[in-house]
């Protein structure tokens, strides 16, 4: 078969990691260094003595910052080239024999690297190492020359922010000891500083960091730079053919681009200079030439730009152009066409092998490296067109049917031997077998695709010389298989981990499989045959399978399938959730148990008595508590707990109540509640607390009439500061912000008080409402004085409040009484006394109102009239509109008042008539206007066809007399109403005088006669000139529809109109031109269904047209529910509607009352289905889902009856038959779960509804008394048959012992009975219940029953008492104890609460006589427990303990009735003030306040100094200042415990001492700044491969600032080039931390949890690959995030966590992709973060071009 040309492209040189198509001279080939004779050599000098002594390593014998730093020099042919010694462990130091180098005539002998004489230089196999270590030491910023200004461009590889050197000194040290590091196998941490360095010792650190990444990055560099200049062809299309053809000329090119070679690291390119020269070859064949690629030919030596965007790359290309008709194989083979030429930055390294003078010892060898980095290289452009070829080939068909099959592998070989061929079939089933010359093959195939079996034939195939194209074709059968599911038999959960033998019955082979997460177990390229199935073991937690062998006929070409299922090994959770303290129950706590090693959970809700009750299968679970009421704190700590087959397991849990607060405001001096009293409340952190209560914006809240501000469900340890803003009138603000600390599961109470103001208190209220009276005048003036009198309005609350009034009699009277008010103009006359408050309320009746009715003759309401009320002298009150036919008129004065009606509706006569009404005080006077109708004419303009209105048609109407009234137009609803200057009884003339456009003129006149009080209305049709009408009905009832729209047309498209029909069911075009009209439904209402149909019209002039559209109207269809057994409608029953076909209309159609629901708008001729979802309530679902097919504009019904659910009647009696209340029953099902727990009634009768099946019924608890029968009682319930089962008791023996009160009959609870035998020897020892009762079950006998101990109070009757016990009879004793008089008097701090000791109070009785002298405990109490006589007594405080003072106040109580009075009695302390000033310590960068700022928002603990017992917290304001309230006397400490926001906490602890009453103590403390910032670093590969797996470490993940920041994370961001496999977390210095790892994926933006828990102080890898995470087949990881919470200042990793990732295949070469990753956290609710990026680039080879011999 004869071939077209084959382009081919030649390289130089071969290099693997080389991506072009055509290069320079070979690696190192090509350098342009001077060739210098090498016996003469170089002399190597000193040229600078270097101090550097910094750095060392403990690898060397000898310190190398004693002796090396010093820079040496070589010049070559006129260029100063730096040397650096290789190695200072081979051959010694430079220092030898006693002198330095250069002195005694050392010298060098230079090599090129590409030199062929190296080879044969011994030590160069020792240092080519070393050089290539140089090389990559150079590259990460080693120093080549240049002093200080070169060396401070040199940046660190790894930050390229970041200088690595300070000057040219440490450069060349530094880079010398990176080389030796690179060569020896040193590393950074093998470095030191040296601490008794001299030169710039605050640099070494510094320059060790710089050591250790030079090293670091330099270890990458595993071959020296390629050095080569390549010119690629552009294959644009990727097609393998280079040449482009131009449709236009004819023309066909090549497009070339310069590129470098990859620099040793195998990350880059070697830099390319900034242009290019490029030369064409002179000698290129007739019809070629060289071109740029705007079109301008180079027929010279041309320059073109280099490195731009790229720094490798050429940015401008050129062309070979083939003219058009010119061949292409007249370039020939390997044709020169051109050659390029620029600079590459290669670093021009040389070697330097040491030649010492006679006499002196071998010293070490030497890298030369010259200053200016670049050098220049060219490359010729070669370029073949290979002749044309013969081959031969056939083709190998491999399919299964008609089905191409890929994958299949065969071997060809030649009949002689000397030709073998291994070919694989694509995914079109047909390989091509290019072989060398005709003849026989033979073909076998060696692998058979998945899922086949494989063909054994040997196939010969006959190739012959220019014979036809072979095709062999070859068929596969299908093997069989086989797949083993394993599922929960309740849940059909897939279940892992079971075991399977399956064995080949005909054949005896057999394997064992397991299932795995997806509950699957599967096995392919089975023999076809009969199979045995057997499971081995059943999963963890599960019982064996029922059946667990099964057997399958497997055939060819199917894969067989099994299911099994198996129950599980319950077992029993019993979950109690209690308040902590109380054990009161908490129900509606959800809580989620979560399986070991599985993302599926389930949850439950605790019940009313606190409890969960579950069956669960048995593994380890992890319980978690999710959510629960609002006033509840939820503790999300998870428990984990192993579940084992069979057992119950008890979890407890405790919550605390989130706290709750009641703020009560109270007159300072008589405890009286205050109300409107406006408190500010916010948490210590400034923010609000709740909504407030008063429409003052948040936290703001109004104490209520019993003076309270109730808050609650307030978050736990917060602390919340109150402030008062506006104190009730007449009372002293109290601005001190009191802070108070709310801990959860505590009712917090705080008092606040207000002192009264002195003067007088004026409140002026409504005499019926009580309400305040708002804008009352009163003035106030002093008796006999004249001038004093000043005027005063009460405010919102009715109050005028004169302070500090300092005379003792004012006169008071009201001048001006509020709007709606009586003036109560009585003046009144108070005393005052200095310094106290006088309150005064006055009240005041209410001023009378006014009713207007307005209606006509038929006692229908008028509106618009205007009724103008007047006084009896004329004066005018006002002119009224009546709305809703009436008129009301509050507070006017009781008087006589004139109504008259000054104008009215046009269709109305004026009524003229005056009313007069007379007003008394406090009542409502009441006046009717009737109006009278005018004579009206209306007339109504419609389309004769549409009898739709006409708007904007003229009449004139007139009396036939002659006499014109006037011209009207119609409205916009085709009406006139007419009623000026008509009269009743008079005949009128009307005419038609001007129309629409596109209707005809109706000038006939009309004559109507006119009566009052009648409608008088004309309908006057038109028609149309030439109509077309639209008519739209209801298809079912031929009813009228409108809001049908229509679009008009004319025959070639254009528009005529858009009409939309009436509620007359028209739409009318009054004019349209003769022809064809085309008419298109193109909206309908809802109900209705489009006509989509189009009708087509021919219209004529002067005849109307009518075009008759039905719209067929949606149906609906009726869902009925009923009784099953007599029909009564059923509420609540939900359905589910849906189409046959699936779709869903509904789900939430729920019967009402009337047991029916609705499901409007549905299209005629759906077929629907309607399923039961819930029954209502005590009834079951009785009946299958139905169908039924909707008709148009009717309503189908569907029917469903259910069946009731029964109740269960348990009667509990003793053996006579007699009912017994009080026992407790237990219902379950007959698989345990429980039903119900129910108590008997007096009656003995407990009832359990809604029931249905088999049950079990135990009895829990028996009656008091009576012994407890555990018989489990089966019963069973039917539908429609209640059920009734008798459990009786039998009585036991026993004693029942009754407690009661002497003085009330009422039970004691708390007494204790001793009961024993009758000789001493004890039964027991028992308490009074709630009911006052004891009861002891007791046999036969004697005993004796003595009364111990009564509660406090209570007399105690200790008389023994004997009974006797008999069989089947209760015994019953009943105890009276009287209550007993006494005094119980504590003295508590009236701050502190607590009581004070020593005291002493004296009592007396009303006679004055001492019952005695008493001092107060430890406690602060006063016990008083003598048989006191009902009376008056006298408390008197004559001792106060001491820093008290003394309560001179005596206290009047009554005791009576066998009652103990308590009192509590307060003391005050004397007291002072704690004040702090808090300011800032310095300059503040993130807020920008200088030093010596005031700052707000520092929270203080104060705390006695003796018992460090916190007493408060107080916080600073804007000013700065945070006071105390007032503080006894003594010593106290005061801390910082929250800092102003961004700044820190100042830990210094200040103690104070108040001494004096009305001490104030002031501090200053001052905060320092918040420095806040975070960092984090990252590295990686530079370069990879596609598939190839690569690393990311990550670095200085740290919290840098001087605070702890809050939501601390690390979050990396993964390119979607990668495919994340582990995270190595690493540890962190935080100890005792834990904290979370989640992640996001392509297919979910949410974050999942990956890990949670993980100790701070422990590494882990978590696995994450898809297979691990359970993702779907197209779903990666695309960025994780590890969640700290709160992390100190300096928190930073440790061992460094890493990932390991797998770069995906497929990806091009010089593809880039970059990592981001970012840490941040929250300090004072602001972000703080700080991000890395790395770039790696893929290197993918590009094939060889070489095109298929079949051409094309």
């Amino acid at each position: 078969m004869k071939q077209p040309f084959k382009i081919r492209l030649r390289r130089a040189v071969a290099s693997a990691l080389a991506v072009t198509t055509l290069v320079s001279q070979p690696i190192l080939g090509n350098v342009a260094y001077a060739a210098e004779p090498k016996s003469t050599g170089y002399p190597v000098k000193v040229a600078e003595q270097n101090p550097f002594d910094g750095l060392y390593t403990s690898k060397h014998s000898t310190k190398i910052s004693d002796y090396n730093a010093n820079v040496m020099e070589v010049e070559i042919s006129g260029e100063k080239y730096l040397a650096y010694c290789l190695n200072p462990n081979r051959y010694g130091s430079d220092n030898v024999s006693g002198g330095a180098v250069g002195s005694s005539g050392y010298s060098v002998q230079a090599y090129d690297l590409d030199d062929p004489a190296l080879q044969s230089v011994p030590d160069f196999q020792l240092d080519q190492s070393i050089l290539l270590a140089m090389q990559g030491v150079i590259a990460s910023g080693g120093y080549t020359g240049g002093g200080d200004a070169a060396a401070g461009k040199l940046m660190d590889p790894y930050d390229a922010s970041r200088p690595l050197y300070k000057d040219h000194l440490q450069a060349y040290a530094v880079t010398k000891y990176a080389m030796w590091s690179l060569a020896s196998g040193w590393y950074g941490p093998d470095w030191k500083v040296y601490s008794s360095s001299s030169y710039k010792p605050q640099d070494n650190a510094y320059l060790l960091q710089s050591l250790t990444n030079i090293i670091g990055w330099g270890t990458n560099w595993k071959e020296f730079n390629d050095e080569n200049l390549y010119v690629n062809p552009m294959d644009y299309d990727s097609d393998g053919d280079v040449w482009t053809e131009d449709p236009n000329t004819g023309e066909r090119y090549v497009e070339f681009q310069v590129v470098t070679g990859k620099t040793g690291d195998n990350r880059g390119h070697v830099s390319l200079g900034s242009e290019y020269t490029v030369t064409p070859n002179s000698s290129l064949p007739a019809g070629f030439h060289l071109e740029k690629t705007d079109g301008t030919r180079i027929t010279g030596s041309t320059t073109l730009r280099g490195a731009v965007s790229s720094s490798y790359g050429s940015e401008d290309k050129f062309r070979l152009v083939a003219e058009a008709g010119t061949e292409l194989s007249a370039l020939g083979k390997d044709a020169v066409v051109a050659s390029v030429s620029t600079e590459i930055e290669a670093f021009a390294l040389k070697y330097g092998v040491a030649i010492p003078p006679a006499g002196y010892s071998k010293v070490q060898n030497y890298a030369l490296i010259p200053e200016n980095t670049w050098k220049q290289v060219s490359a010729d452009v070669k370029l073949s067109v290979e002749a044309p070829t013969t081959s031969y080939s056939f083709r190998i068909q491999k399919v299964d049917g008609s089905t191409a099959l890929s994958g299949s592998e065969f071997r060809v070989e030649s009949a002689d031997g000397s030709e073998t061929y291994d070919v694989t079939t694509p995914s079109s089933g047909i390989v091509t077998v290019n072989v060398k010359k005709p003849g026989t093959f033979y073909v076998k195939e060696t692998k058979a695709p998945s899922g086949y079996s494989l063909d054994s034939t040997r196939y010969s195939v006959n190739v012959e010389d220019g014979g036809e194209d072979v095709l062999l074709t070859v068929e596969n059968s299908k093997d069989a298989g086989l797949k083993i599911f394993k599922y929960d038999a309740n849940t059909d959960e897939p279940l892992s981990g079971a075991v399977f033998s399956v064995t080949n019955i005909g054949t005896g082979w057999s394997t064992d499989v397991t299932t795995g997460d997806t509950g699957l177990a599967v096995l392919s390229n089975l023999e076809p045959g009969d199979y045995r199935i057997e499971e081995k073991m059943p999963p963890a937690g599960y019982l064996p399978a029922e059946n667990p062998v099964q057997t399958i006929k497997l055939e060819a070409d199917t894969v067989g399938q099994v299911v099994y299922k198996n129950e599980p090994d319950w077992s029993e959770v019993s979950l109690k959730k209690t308040v902590e303290g109380t054990d009161e129950p908490i129900a509606n706590v959800v809580f989620e148990f979560r399986r070991q090693d599985s993302a599926k959970t389930q949850s439950f809700t605790t019940d009313e008595n606190g409890e969960i009750h579950a069956r669960l299968v048995p593994d380890w679970y992890m319980v978690r508590e999710l959510s629960g009421p609002d006033n509840v704190v939820i503790d999300p700590t998870p428990r984990t707990v192993q579940l084992l087959p069979g057992e119950t397991v008890e979890l407890a849990y405790t919550n605390k109540l989130k706290p709750s607060l009641t703020l009560r405001k109270v007159d300072d001096q008589t405890d009286e509640p205050l109300a409107g009293a406006i408190l500010e409340v916010k948490y210590s952190d400034g923010s609000f607390v709740g909504e407030g209560n008063c429409g003052r914006g948040p936290g703001v809240y109004r104490s209520d009439e019993n003076g309270t501000v109730e808050l609650t469900n307030l978050p736990d340890g917060a602390s919340v500061v109150v402030r008062e803003l506006e104190a009730p009138e007449g009372y002293l603000l109290d601005d001190t912000p009191h802070t108070i600390k709310l801990n959860a599961g505590e009712t917090h109470s705080f008092t606040l008080r207000n002192v009264p103001k002195p003067g007088l208190y004026l409140r002026k209220i409504d005499s019926e409402t009580k309400e305040p009276i708002l804008g009352a005048k009163f003035e106030i003036s002093k008796p006999d004085v004249p001038g004093s009198a000043q005027t005063y309005m009460t405010n919102d609350q009715g109050v005028i409040f004169l302070p500090e009034q300092d005379v003792t009699a004012l006169v008071i009277e009201e001048i001006a009484a509020a709007p709606g008010y009586i003036l109560n103009s009585k003046p009144i006359t108070v005393q005052l006394e200095p310094g106290k408050r006088k309150d005064i309320v006055i009240e005041n009746t209410s001023k009378p109102g006014l009713r207007i009715l307005k209606t006509d003759e038929d006692g229908n309401p008028v509106d618009g009239v205007t009724i103008r009320v007047s006084r009896e002298d004329g004066s005018v009150v006002g002119e009224y509109v009546t709305e809703d036919g009436a008129i009301f008129l509050p507070n006017l004065n009781a008087a006589t008042y004139v109504l008259e009606e000054i104008a009215c509706p046009p269709q109305y006569q004026l009524n003229t008539e005056k009313k007069i009404v007379t007003l008394e005080e406090g009542k409502i006077g009441q006046v009717t206007f009737v109006n009278k109708r005018r004579p009206s004419l209306e007339i109504v303009k419609l389309d004769s066809i549409t009898k739709s209105p006409l708007a904007g048609v003229i009449f004139r109407i007139s009396e036939v007399d002659g006499r014109e009234i006037g011209q009207f137009q119609t409205d916009e609803e085709g009406c006139i109403l007419a009623t000026e200057d008509l009269q009743e009884g008079v005949r009128y003339e009307v005419q038609e005088v001007a129309t629409v456009s596109g209707y005809i003129l109706d000038s006939e006149p009309r004559q109507i006669t006119l009566k009052a009080g009648e409608d008088n209305a004309l309908y006057i049709e038109n028609t149309a000139k030439s109509p077309l009408y639209i008519l739209k009905t209801d298809e079912k009832t031929g009813e009228p529809v409108g809001d049908v729209k229509f679009r008009v047309e004319k025959a070639n498209g254009e528009l005529i109109a858009e009409v939309t029909t009436s509620s007359t069911g028209y739409a009318a075009v009054p004019q349209i031109e003769p022809g064809y009209v085309t008419v298109r439904e193109i909206s309908v209402p809802d109900g209705y269904t489009l006509d989509p149909i189009p009708k087509t019209i021919l219209i004529e002039a002067g005849k109307p047209a009518i075009l008759h559209f039905e719209n067929e109207p949606y149906g609906n269809l009726l869902i009925q529910k009923v009784d099953a057994q007599d029909s009564t409608p059923l509420a609540g029953a939900r359905f589910r509607v849906e189409t046959i076909d699936g779709t869903l209309i509904g789900e939430d159609f729920v019967t009402g009352s009337d047991g029916s629901v609705t499901v409007p708008g549905l299209k005629p001729g759906t077929a629907v289905k309607i399923s039961e979802l819930t029954a209502p309530e005590g009834y079951e679902i009785s009946e299958a889902a139905k169908e039924t097919v909707i008709q148009s504009g009717e309503t189908v019904s569907v029917v469903f009856r259910d069946k009731k659910l029964e109740s269960l009647s348990i009667l509990k009696t003793d053996a006579d038959g007699n009912p017994l209340a009080g026992a407790v029953f237990e219902l379950r099902t007959t698989d345990g779960a429980l039903v119900a727990t129910v108590t008997s009634g007096e009656n003995g009768l407990t009832v359990v509804p809604n029931l249905k099946g088999d049950f079990i019924v135990t009895e829990i608890k028996s009656p008091e008394g009576y012994l407890l029968d555990s018989t489990p009682h089966p019963v069973h319930i039917e539908a429609g048959k209640p059920a009734q089962i008798t459990i009786k008791n039998d009585a036991v023996a026993g004693l029942k012992i009754v407690k009661t009160v002497e003085q009330t009959g009422e039970p004691l609870e708390g007494v204790t009975f001793r009961i024993e035998k009758p000789d001493g020897g004890l039964i027991g020892e028992y308490i009074t219940d709630e009911q006052g009762q004891i009861f002891v079950s007791l046999e036969p006998q004697t005993v004796v029953v003595r009364e111990i101990s009564a509660p406090e109070g209570y007399s105690v009757d200790s008389t023994p008492r004997t009974v006797e016990i008999k069989a089947n009879d209760i015994t019953t004793l009943t105890y009276k104890d009287e209550r007993l008089n006494g005094i119980r008097i504590r003295k508590v701090d009236a701050d502190t609460g607590r009581g004070i000791y020593g005291v002493r109070i004296m009592v007396t009785d009303e006679n004055n006589d001492v019952v005695g002298m008493y001092t107060t405990d430890h406690q602060g109490y006063i016990e008083i427990d003598k048989e006191l006589p009902d009376g008056i007594y006298y408390l008197e405080e004559i001792e106060a303990a001491p820093g008290y003072d003394l309560d001179k106040v005596v206290k009047r109580i009554r005791i009576e009735n066998g009652k103990t009075k308590v009192i509590v009695w307060e003391n005050a302390r004397e007291k002072g003030q704690i004040q702090i000033l808090k300011t800032s310590a310095d300059a503040n960068p993130i807020t920008g306040q200088p030093a010596g700022s005031r700052l707000e928002g520092a929270v203080f603990e104060i705390a006695r100094a003796d018992t460090d017992l916190v007493v408060g917290y107080i916080v600073s304001d804007y000013r700065g200042v945070a006071a105390s309230e007032p503080l006894p006397l003594g010593r106290y400490v005061v801390r910082e415990v929250t800092p102003p926001t961004f700044y820190q906490l100042n830990s210094k602890e200040f103690e104070v001492e108040l001494k004096v009453q009305n001490d104030i103590v002031r501090v200053e403390v001052q905060n320092a700044s918040a420095q806040i910032s975070t960092s984090v670093k990252k590295s990686g590969n530079t370069v990879v491969a596609p598939g190839q797996q690569m690393r990311y470490d990550f670095s200085d993940i740290c919290n840098l600032s001087n605070v702890s920041l809050e939501n601390f994370y690390w979050h990396d961001e993964l390119p979607g080039s990668v495919r994340l496999n582990v995270i190595h977390t690493g540890t962190w210095s935080q100890p005792g931390l834990t904290y979370s790892v989640t992640y996001r994926t392509n297919k979910n933006s949410s974050y999942r949890t990956l890990a949670s828990g993980l100790l701070s102080t422990q590494a882990y890898d978590l696995d994450c690959t898809p297979s691990k995470l359970g993702l779907a087949a197209d779903e990666y990881v695309t960025d994780f995030r590890f969640e700290f919470g709160t992390v100190q200042p300096g928190f930073r990793e440790q061992d460094k966590p890493m990932i390991l990732v797998t770069v995906n295949q497929g990806l091009l070469n010089g593809h880039r992709f970059a990592n981001r990753t970012d840490v941040g956290g929250q300090y004072g609710g602001k972000w703080f973060t700080s991000s890395f990026t790395w770039v790696t680039e893929v290197s993918a080879p590009t094939p060889v071009l070489d095109y298929p011999k079949t051409g094309y």
